[in-house]
């Protein structure tokens, strides 16, 4: 609807040139290029958002040992798809918490099951944005929301110290850092941990 309006707003003052121009004429030569900069913007948004969820950790340089780990799963082909699915993506910091000798162990081939079972436990089915997750939890009554994975585990979500905070099946509290990265096929939030089903 804007870039018809854009069109005929253009095609109006073409018709209306003359070599001296008045006022009014100059307010809409204005409109018209504002017009055209929200059509751009709005473009450039829905690229964006074009993107899956695969494509977006690609592009994150916090995200490189992840973006590799779903390569050795074989996830790769899953979290391309509609979904839509909510990852929780630990960081490549949050992946050095593990011995290297673990980590490079998980990636060789004979052991894709068990890494595919690690990395399905950082996925929940469904579009769960920052704010419909704090929701969730405030609205649970119990300050806290269980939430569950897409390999049926469980994650229990709370607020501490004014940040969500991932509990696993071992116990261990993992902190939400970044919120809301979106794809075509989902959201992404950012954890400084590696959760553990087992």
């Amino acid at each position: 609807m804007k870039i018809t309006k854009t069109i005929a707003l253009a095609a109006f003052a073409l018709i209306g040139l003359t070599a001296c121009k008045n006022e009014n004429e100059k307010e809409k030569e204005k409109e018209i290029s504002i017009d055209k900069e929200e059509v751009i913007t709005t473009d450039e948004q829905s690229d964006k958002k074009e993107e899956d969820l695969v494509a977006v950790i690609g592009q994150s340089n916090q995200h490189t040992t992840l973006a590799s780990a779903l390569e050795s799963a074989g996830l790769v082909a899953v979290l391309k798809s509609e979904g839509p699915y909510t990852i929780f993506a630990p960081t490549n910091e949050a992946f050095n918490k593990i011995p290297k000798e673990k980590l490079d162990e998980l990636m060789q081939p004979e052991q894709k099951e068990t890494l595919e079972g690690i990395l399905s436990y950082h996925v929940v089915p469904g579009e769960i944005s920052a704010d419909k997750l704090t929701s969730l939890i405030q609205e649970s009554g119990s300050g806290s929301y269980e939430l569950v994975t897409a390999n049926d585990g469980k994650l229990k979500a709370s607020i501490k110290d004014n940040a969500v905070v991932l509990t696993d099946n071992t116990g261990t509290e993992i902190k939400v850092t970044d919120v809301d990265r979106e794809g075509s096929n989902g959201y992404i939030h950012v954890i400084d941990g590696v959760l553990m089903r087992e």
